[in-house]
């Protein structure tokens, strides 16, 4: 009997041992790279209480709600915010200035992200980075999207004839100005056709808005 108790008290003691070195953030070695959710981590066999724990002792970071990265993650990619509403789920398409960007329009990096939502959606948080919101809705929200792919990250946005004709659509956000000067960038660096222009305009519903100028472009 008193074996016995000695067993039982030697397994408590066991795995009460083995269940705070998995929960000590200051000896449980991160599993994960880069940006995780709080499901990713417990598939790793990291606990809410240990994340908890290591956000409080400084490892990782609590990016958005369920998101995190180890503090002193370094991103590979330029898009790290775009990766925090990946691993959001929020249904998004980068859009205008981010995707001009990311196709090449320019070298100018937004001090904000834009993204198209459908209608109803709230604006998610993509850390510290600020997000601007255009909602879309069908069809012109799920046409034109295109996948690009940014050091291994899948991002959605639009093609870049879209892109274009949404600088139309929204330039009283944007500005005249960067619609004409991505319509005439985008033309002389052949990112697009005149025919697919014309039909994401009328996707867009800006059929008229656009045609004086394309026309103008075109005029030797």
């Amino acid at each position: 009997m008193c074996c016995k108790q000695t067993l039982n008290m030697y397994n408590h003691i066991r795995f009460a041992s083995i269940k705070t070195t998995m929960d000590n953030p200051s000896t449980n070695p991160i599993p994960l790279r880069g940006q995780f959710t709080t499901r990713e981590a417990e598939a790793h066999g990291l606990s809410r209480m240990a994340l908890s724990r290591m956000v409080r002792s400084g490892r990782i970071v609590r990016l958005v709600r369920g998101v995190y990265e180890a503090s002193d993650h370094v991103p590979e990619h330029p898009c790290p915010e775009l990766e925090t509403l990946l691993k959001q789920g929020v249904p998004f398409v980068a859009t205008l200035l981010t995707a001009l960007r990311l196709h090449g329009f320019t070298s100018q990096l937004p001090p904000q992200i834009w993204i198209a939502i459908p209608p109803g959606r709230r604006t998610p948080s993509a850390g510290g980075v600020p997000v601007e919101c255009v909602r879309v809705a069908e069809p012109a929200f799920s046409w034109g999207v295109v996948r690009k792919d940014c050091q291994g990250l899948a991002i959605p946005l639009y093609s870049p004839e879209k892109t274009v004709a949404d600088c139309f659509k929204f330039r009283n956000k944007i500005g005249l100005d960067v619609a004409l000067e991505a319509l005439h960038d985008g033309w002389r660096k052949r990112l697009f056709t005149v025919d697919g222009l014309m039909e994401a305009a009328r996707v867009d519903r800006v059929s008229r808005v656009i045609h004086p100028y394309v026309e103008g472009m075109l005029v030797p």
